[in-house]
């Protein structure tokens, strides 16, 4: 298809200061083609939608509506494009060219999808940018991925299978076309992979285009990332089967090394000796409910299975992500 039309959709709840920056960041790209911007709103008391108003077209729905998977498809659907990018409202695109650079990946017809690098904001806490690092969208090298033998892949390891499936909507564009067969599904959580895998199984191929790249990352405390992380390894336990600790007793043995290894990755950002000291203490109880995060995570979906009580704290642990 030549010169496909484009449109961007947010999600958004009480964005603040960072959901205006995002949206000056879009209406600054520098594109080839016109291009819309399509907000979904779900109960901001802020003024979000009334700002997000101002730089294109609202949708509404009450805040009990929403979901991560089902939201998306709403506002795609309202979108004209053939080519939809989706961003989150703490995303900010880094440069002029975030959107076109993520267009230019579509000119081979099987892709479905791209994502963007993810850089953290500056002044990120430092424990996990330097995790974000490490993530797929945070890496310097381009890739194209794909499912060219379904055999070969039913074979791989689960971690080698999370890099292949991993998508993340973020900063993502994907072909409407490949949505309308295949939509999100309905979840709280995770519904970027998700769908990756769905389309990487129907012979498309998705791209991880670190030429555009976003501003992204948070720094919300242990609790946030305790609980953030426990719904990716659920996600990633239901989606390939990983499950990096099968016994409870590896967790330590996993958070001591942990700890190390965030400690090196303090001393290379060099950071201020207060600033080194605060960070490298926190690292401690951040390594080891990082991984009780992930032991529970995959341990999740079979626990809520035999264990009635589990239902309360996975509700809990689910809130607030």
């Amino acid at each position: 298809m030549s010169n496909p039309t484009v449109s961007v959709m947010i999600p958004t709840l009480n964005g603040g200061r960072l959901f205006h920056r995002c949206l000056e960041g879009v209406a600054r790209q520098e594109l080839d083609r016109d291009f819309e911007i399509v907000v979904v709103d779900s109960g901001s008391r802020d003024g979000s939608d009334v700002i997000a108003e101002s730089y294109g077209r609202m949708i509404k729905i009450p805040q009990s509506e929403f979901n991560h998977g089902l939201t998306r498809n709403l506002g795609i659907s309202e979108c004209s494009g053939e080519l939809v990018a989706l961003l989150v409202q703490d995303a900010v695109p880094c440069d002029r060219f975030w959107l076109q650079r993520l267009i230019d990946a579509f000119d081979d017809d099987r892709v479905a999808g791209a994502y963007s690098r993810q850089i953290p904001h500056p002044g990120a806490n430092p424990v996990v940018a330097a995790r974000l690092k490490r993530w797929s969208a945070g890496g310097a090298a381009r890739s194209i991925k794909e499912i060219a033998d379904p055999k070969e892949f039913d074979t791989i390891d689960p971690e080698r299978k999370v890099e292949v499936v991993s998508f993340d909507n973020v900063s993502s564009m994907i072909r409407r076309s490949a949505w309308k067969d295949h939509p999100f599904c309905e979840a709280p959580f995770g519904e970027d992979s998700r769908w990756a895998l769905d389309v990487l199984q129907a012979g498309h191929r998705i791209v991880y285009e670190p030429s555009s790249a976003v501003w992204h990352s948070h720094s919300k405390g242990l609790w946030y990332e305790f609980k953030r992380v426990y719904m990716d390894h659920q996600n990633w336990n239901r989606l390939v089967g990983l499950k990096l600790f099968p016994m409870p007793f590896e967790i330590l043995r996993a958070g001591a090394n942990g700890i190390f290894e965030r400690w090196a990755e303090l001393d290379e950002a060099r950071l201020p000796g207060l600033q080194r000291t605060f960070w490298k203490a926190w690292a401690i109880p951040y390594s080891f409910s990082q991984n009780l995060a992930q032991f529970l995570g995959a341990i999740s979906p079979k626990w809520l299975d035999t264990r009635p009580w589990f239902k309360h704290v996975d509700t809990l642990l689910k809130k607030g992500v």
